[in-house]
């Protein structure tokens, strides 16, 4: 359609894509994932680091996408450098999202059922008609890592989750 033809233009001057056909050939690969909807990234183009290598490590993981660092402290989440690991967690009810990184799907973590010594609270807000849960808990998987997650919806159903994770 004529309206939506600076946006096609703005899209294939500025991303990898040449041709609109190259393009239509990436929106295809969702469906062929098996959805009709989802999101694909394509990263392209990266910044390199002092010593020549790119921002971020495809290598080290084929199956990940990492940040690559020299001083990995082992005692650190691998969260906090793995996309992979990153994207296990980042749903407080994963089943409602599936996630594939490098054409293999994302093992989900239930945040709320790895907790040590949970508790629920429920906060009140004056300003939100329901009460809000909020879990607390202890890391089962090591107790070097600490400090809060916290997930939370914008409908009727909110719910926050605080757990001890860096």
């Amino acid at each position: 359609m004529e309206e939506h033809r600076a946006s096609l233009r703005d899209i294939l001057d500025h991303s990898p894509f040449n041709t609109e056909e190259e393009l239509l050939t990436e929106l295809r690969a969702i469906e062929s994932s098996g959805s009709s909807t989802g999101t694909r990234i394509i990263i392209w183009n990266l910044r390199r680091t002092s010593s020549g290598k790119p921002a971020i490590d495809f290598i080290t993981d084929r199956y990940d996408i990492r940040i690559p660092c020299d001083d990995l402290d082992s005692s650190d989440p691998d969260s906090k450098y793995s996309l992979r690991a990153y994207c296990s967690i980042l749903y407080m009810k994963p089943s409602y999202c599936r996630s594939n990184i490098r054409g293999q799907k994302v093992k989900t973590q239930l945040i709320s059922k790895s907790l040590a010594q949970s508790a629920k609270y429920f906060y009140q807000p004056p300003f939100v008609k329901q009460k809000i849960p909020i879990t607390f808990g202890y890391n089962t998987k090591s107790k070097a890592h600490y400090g809060l997650m916290m997930y939370t919806r914008t409908d009727s159903s909110r719910r926050i989750i605080v757990s001890a994770v860096s």
